[in-house]
Formats: C-alpha cells, structure tokens, sequence
C-alpha cells in the first residue's frame, strides 16, 4: 500500500525516510548498521562532520545538529545553529541539549539555563528572581524582603532615639 508506514528494520545501510512511507540510503559517514554519526562528529546537511566546535560533548554519538549535546558553561542559540558559545557566568549555563519542544529559539535556549535563568547566555534572571554578588540568579522570597525592611525599620528607629537623646542631653532647661 502506497504511502504506509514501513514498520520492519532496515537493512544495513538504510533507514526509513521523512515520511515513513520507504527507505533511504544512510547519510554518507554514518554506520551502517544504524545510520548514526559516530563520537566526535554529527549529522550536517546528509553527511557526518567532525565536531570542531568548542563547547560540544565530543564523546556521544548519533548527534544531529539539532540535537548538538553542549557542554556545562556553553550556549547557543537554538536547534538550527552551531556557533556554540561560552557563558560569562559559567555556572549559568548547564549544557544538554536544547529542549525541542518549545516554539522559538529564544525560548529554546531557556532550556540550558540554570533554574532562574534565561535569556542570551543565560544571562537574565526570570520573573520573582534577581542575581546576586555571582551573577547567579537567586529566587526572591516576600518574607526575607519583609524581615529586610523590619531590620530597616528598627535600626531607623533606634538611630532616631539615639539622636533625640543626645539632643536631649545638649539642651539647658
């Protein structure tokens, strides 16, 4: 039947095609057995190619350019590119690959950021976060900024007592 789904294994050298529906040749590089890239290369344009890229796990095969596995400290900007590049805060940046299921490249380069993080390298911190003295996006909490303004408040006051009774203490009845 014409257009079905080829559902038995290819044979060595082949793989099902986009649609499913026949087999096509392996890319050239590939195995044969499994028509995967091997360690240090992925799949570009129907061929393997080394990975000469710094920044990208070298060591896992079967690497496509969409599915590039980065390193932890390194960025990119989405599935469709390979200008790999390094984050200014290292720790920022986890690495992986790109989490395919969101709908833009922005969004899909959230998905190597630390939790908190997102943006170009990582860079930004989310809503209801804020980086700290590491440029680490810290989540913000409504009870510490609460306490912060209530240390605020006291030690106002006993600056303002202190005054008054120096004051006080100046003044000849």
């Amino acid at each position: 039947m014409n257009g079905s789904p080829v559902c038995e294994l290819s044979p060595p050298g082949s793989m099902p095609n986009e649609y499913h529906s026949g087999l096509v040749s392996c890319p050239s590089g590939t195995d044969l057995a499994d028509c995967r890239c091997p360690i240090n290369k992925y799949l570009l344009d129907d061929e393997c190619v080394e990975i000469k890229m710094e920044g990208v796990d070298r060591e896992k095969d079967g690497m496509t350019l969409e599915n590039l596995s980065l390193l932890p400290g390194y960025w990119r900007t989405g599935v469709d590119s390979n200008a790999i590049l390094p984050c200014p805060v290292p720790a920022a940046c986890l690495g992986g690959t790109l989490d395919t299921n969101n709908s833009t490249n922005s969004s899909l380069a959230a998905g190597n950021c630390r939790a908190g993080h997102k943006g170009p390298y990582c860079s930004l911190c989310q809503a209801g976060w804020a980086q700290d003295a590491t440029r680490l996006c810290q989540e913000c909490s409504s009870s510490s900024t609460s306490e912060g303004l209530a240390v605020a408040t006291i030690v106002v006051f006993a600056l303002l007592v202190e005054d008054l009774n120096y004051a006080a203490s100046k003044f000849v009845f």
